[in-house]
């Protein structure tokens, strides 16, 4: 099996050309997979990502199908810059072969080369695996008391 992984940012060569209507549905079925209310993915929500410095590392397979993705969201606070990881997903038949891991690292690399001292990274309890591999990456459990309020 043959994967191709690559980085996209805002900055990226041609990157509105990278996604085809086709490619834009396998992100809405990659996002979907972690949150089934994923709107789907459009110009307009790629848009608004990329203005928020965020980075798209893909999973292309042989055929040019998109079947893993993960993005990097740099948050900007007073005095420092930290990042979080999100929307790390692979297609069922794909798993089992470190393309989750590969995405991880690049968002990791990523993150390096901008200077951010610390990435976040929420990952359901339920997907075992996933924590697994976040454990294995050094990503540690913090002891916080994380809110949320759904609007």
């Amino acid at each position: 099996m043959r994967i191709t992984f690559d980085v996209i940012t805002e900055d990226s060569p041609n990157v509105w050309t990278l996604f085809s209507a086709q490619r834009m549905v396998q992100l809405t079925r990659l996002l979907r997979n972690i949150n089934p209310k994923s709107v789907p993915v459009t110009d307009i929500t790629l848009r608004q990502f990329f203005d928020h410095s965020g980075t798209i590392a893909t999973a292309i397979n042989s055929n040019g199908n998109i079947v893993g993705i993960a993005t990097l969201i740099l948050c900007h606070k007073i005095g420092w810059r930290t990042a979080r990881v999100e929307n790390v997903s692979v297609l069922k038949r794909y798993s089992g072969h470190n393309i989750g891991r590969g995405l991880t690292e690049m968002m990791i690399f990523r993150a390096r080369g901008l200077g951010i001292s610390q990435i976040d990274l929420i990952c359901n309890p339920k997907r075992e695996r996933a924590n697994e591999l976040y454990e294995k990456l050094g990503f540690r459990i913090e002891q916080t008391n994380t809110r949320r309020l759904i609007l």
